[in-house]
């Protein structure tokens, strides 16, 4: 409790007597010898003649990093792991010196310093050496420069940071590796994995620092990020990115809290890999599984250049992800990616070495109450054309643009403008930026281009646009190149966009553009019909015509009547689409056949069919009764306006009712025929007279032969 109670006051008095400091005497520099955080930069540097010297350490104790150990007391093969594992205790030392050549050039060495130590406990009998194990690693030459050098600006710094790590320290000495891990890729089937590895390596990064207490006081936090890449000059091995950032809070001068944030991710770890260890396990290898730490602490300066750091280092990487280091040759050893936690702390000091000159007195700052507002211009004026209005100082000067001769690109730009004081010689001149806006020049289309005609079907874009001209270099286009426009003559816009857009106005006009229609192509001209001499050309019918699109064939004169024989006529094809398609004219062969002689005609009045008998008694026709009544067919189909009525006729012998039945039926059986062989029944009609109109007398045979007869008798 005593040695507690004397290190709490001494801490005390370590409060009050760095309470004065200045937030800028003391700067907090980290393990390479640079500014910054523990394992991240600062693009801030050490200013000139600045000196500074650190001593940094880490020590781990934690059982879960030793996966298996085994002891091979000089034998190469591989047996049995010891159990239970060993603990391990390891430690790490950086040794380091910078110097500020310049306010923007920094210059570091570090050396590393590496303590393991196998704790035996209960397999005291089964190890057999637990000594400490170390020596000093490889020897890393950083430097820091900032860019652009002397950046008027606190708020934002940045800085390039390069370094080059040479192989001075011994890779067998140390059990556990500290550096960038590193893999190499010998087979499909195996993978290897290094640390201190024996080569030059080479670390390039960019450094950004953000200090908002530029912006307020009440606001004390800095925030630094790096990105970069770590080089292997191995060949076979790959390499590494480095990501880096730190949120530093300093709620007093004196005091640092911070958060450090450190990642390694290797090239492969991108794309996660099945790889096999030296030991025949599989595994997947992602970019959880390479080193990533979260390291949070606090810091305490002195006014004297003394700083002191203290806290932890926590690693986020997969626990259940183990990778095989070869450490000596008397031990192989399974680890962690990271052992789960180190305890960290850090001493050192920094100041500037050489005192500046006597400062002389320097100019007095004007108080500009108000900065100028700038009118706008037009592309191709220069800035002295831009007059500015509305500022006020606390002294006479001269408001002007600090590059007056510069002719900006059009839009709203940023531009520094100086006030100058009249009196130069006591005060010094102030710098501000301020808007201007730059027009877009109107572009001068001296002459918009003529279109050279296009045929339907044809898009816009390849009617050739032919004698335009502008007074700048650009391309003439119509708006809608895509479009197909029907036949005709039609406007359609045409823009003019010169090269320069950005400083230069589009143009549009519309333009006529003549569209001829197009001509359909005829594939097969129609096949025709044969037709009898005397019928005209629309009586010929027409079959399989094709064409390109939809429309019909015709002959040109319809109204012809060809003569005998096979003569050529002209036809013409008529699209549907008469406006944007023309007609097509050719020629089809036409067969015009002699006219076939009509029958002779059926006079009017009463036409007794001679020839025509009945079997004895019956409606049945006789043979010799059908060429008779086939010369009627012929007439009927000739003269297609003749109706007939049929009328049949008896003698006087026998009933009177059953010769009039029998009339009727005979006259019925002629019609019958008559239709049998295509003649409409609407022009045929069948009436039995019996033996009402005798033609002769019945007393003798002959005249009632005469009397059973069958008439034809025209109705129409």
């Amino acid at each position: 409790m005593r040695r507690m109670a004397i290190t709490c006051a001494g801490f005390l008095l370590l409060l009050v007597a760095t309470g004065f400091a200045s937030r800028d005497d003391v700067k907090l520099t980290n393990r390479y010898g640079q500014v910054g955080l523990w394992n991240t930069h600062s693009a801030k540097t050490l200013n000139r003649y600045g000196l500074q010297t650190n001593f940094w350490g880490s020590y781990t104790a934690h059982d879960d990093f030793l996966v298996n150990f085994w002891d091979r007391d000089g034998d190469p093969g591989l047996s049995d792991p010891i159990d239970p594992i060993p603990g391990f205790n390891a430690g790490e030392f950086n040794i380091s010196v910078g110097y500020g050549f310049t306010d923007f050039f920094d210059l570091a060495v570090m050396v590393p310093v590496y303590l393991d130590k196998i704790a035996k406990d209960s397999n005291e009998d089964i190890i057999t050496d637990n000594t400490v194990k170390g020596g000093a690693g490889d020897l890393e030459v950083s430097m820091k420069f900032q860019y652009p050098p002397n950046q008027e600006s606190d708020f934002f710094k940045m800085a390039y940071y390069g370094a080059m790590s040479f192989p001075t320290g011994n890779t067998t000495q140390g059990r556990f590796p500290r550096h960038n891990y590193y893999y190499a890729w010998p087979s499909e089937d195996t993978t290897y994995i290094y640390s201190n590895d024996g080569n030059v390596e080479v670390d390039m990064k960019m450094l950004w620092t953000w200090d908002f207490r530029e912006l307020s006081e009440e606001f004390p936090v800095l925030f630094h990020f790096n990105y970069g890449l770590r080089w292997n000059t191995n060949p076979d091995l790959e390499h590494v990115f480095m990501l880096n950032a730190g949120l530093d809070i300093r709620p007093r001068p004196w005091v640092n809290v911070f958060l450090d944030y450190s990642a390694q991710p290797s090239f492969s770890s991108v794309e996660r890999r099945d790889v096999v260890l030296p030991t025949g396990e599989e595994r997947q290898l992602g970019l959880l599984d390479d080193p990533m730490r979260l390291s949070p602490g606090i810091a305490f300066l002195t006014p004297g250049g003394f700083n002191f750091s203290a806290g932890a280092q926590i690693s986020v990487a997969n626990e259940d992800k183990q990778f095989l280091f070869y450490g000596r040759e008397d031990a192989l050893f399974e680890t962690a990616v990271e052992p789960k936690a180190k305890f960290v702390a850090s001493i050192g000091w920094n100041g500037i070495v050489f005192e500046e000159e006597e400062p002389r007195v320097g100019k007095d700052n004007p108080e500009v109450y108000s900065w100028p507002r700038a009118e706008s211009i037009t592309y191709g004026q220069s800035l002295r054309n831009a007059r500015l209005y509305g500022g006020s100082a606390d002294i006479d000067g001269e408001f002007s643009f600090v590059h007056r001769d510069s002719v900006p690109n059009a839009g709203v730009r940023e531009y520094s403008v100086v006030f100058t004081p009249r009196d130069t010689t006591n005060y010094a001149a102030a710098f501000n930026d301020v808007s201007v806006t730059i027009e877009n020049v109107e572009t001068s289309v001296t002459a918009w281009p003529r279109a050279r005609s296009i045929t339907y079907g044809q898009s816009l874009n390849e009617a050739e646009l032919r004698g335009g001209r502008a007074d700048v270099d650009g391309e003439f286009f119509f708006v809608e190149g895509d479009t197909k426009p029907d036949a005709g003559t039609a406007s359609h816009v045409v823009r003019f966009v010169p090269e320069d857009t950005v400083n230069y106005t589009i143009s549009n006009r519309d333009i006529e553009v003549e569209v001829a229609k197009a001509r359909p192509e005829v594939s097969q001209w129609p096949e025709t019909d044969t037709i009898t001499e005397g019928a005209s050309l629309a009586d010929v019918s027409l079959s399989s015509g094709r064409a390109s699109v939809a429309g019909s064939f015709a002959f040109a004169e319809p109204e012809k009547e060809p003569s005998e024989g096979i003569e050529s006529h002209e036809m013409i094809f008529t699209p549907d689409d008469t406006d944007n398609y023309e007609t097509v004219r050719g020629s089809a062969s036409v067969t015009v056949e002699r006219e076939a002689p009509r029958a002779q005609v059926i006079q009017r009045g009463a036409l007794i069919l001679e020839g025509v008998n009945f079997e004895l008694g019956s409606a049945d026709l006789t043979r010799e009764s059908y060429s008779v009544l086939d010369r009627v067919v012929e007439s009927l189909r000739d003269w297609p306006e003749i109706e007939l009525r049929v009328e049949g006729h008896t003698d006087a012998t026998g009933s009177d009712s059953l010769n009039r039945r029998l009339s009727y039926e005979r006259a019925k059986a002629v019609v019958d025929y008559f239709i049998s062989q295509g003649i409409q029944g609407s022009r045929l009609s069948a009436v039995g007279k019996g033996p009402d109109e005798p033609i002769a007398s019945n007393a003798t045979a002959d005249g009632r032969a005469e009397n059973r007869r069958v008439e034809l008798h025209r109705i129409d």
